[in-house]
């Protein structure tokens, strides 16, 4: 196992919080974002996003310590809650996919490229593949 921290490393947490400012930034506005995937704007569905907004906030927060991490130690089981929390919203993506319009193939896209991001880090890290970057 690798102990510092490779630069593929950084770079995937970099994008990972570039991706997640802008999720987190959005879901705080649920008037403005509701629109944005093709729905109508309810209190109710105000108040899941903004729960929403806060696990995005969450994580965001998890990927800038990533950011600053040392050591691979110091992040190792963000990198693997991020891969689980990115298969679960996949999953989630899949089974309300017909709520939503077209957006929502970006909002796919988006997640499978952090799931393989995480799971190269992981196993470059791991010393399971050969570094990339």
């Amino acid at each position: 196992m690798t102990e510092e921290i490779l630069k593929f490393t950084k770079l995937t947490f970099i994008i990972h919080f570039v991706i997640l400012l802008l999720y987190a930034f959005l879901f705080w506005l649920p008037e403005f974002n509701t629109p944005l995937y093709g729905m109508t704007y309810t209190p109710e569905l105000g108040a899941l996003q903004l729960m929403l907004a806060s696990c995005f906030t969450a994580f965001t927060i998890g990927a800038l310590f990533g950011i600053f991490a040392k050591e691979w130690k110091q992040v190792r089981i963000v990198v693997i809650i991020d891969v689980f929390m990115n298969v679960t919203m996949l999953i989630a993506l899949a089974l309300t996919f017909s709520v939503f319009n077209a957006l929502i193939y970006v909002a796919f896209v988006v997640t499978i490229l952090l799931i393989v991001l995480f799971c190269l880090t992981f196993l470059q890290q791991e010393d399971k593949i050969k570094t990339l970057y």
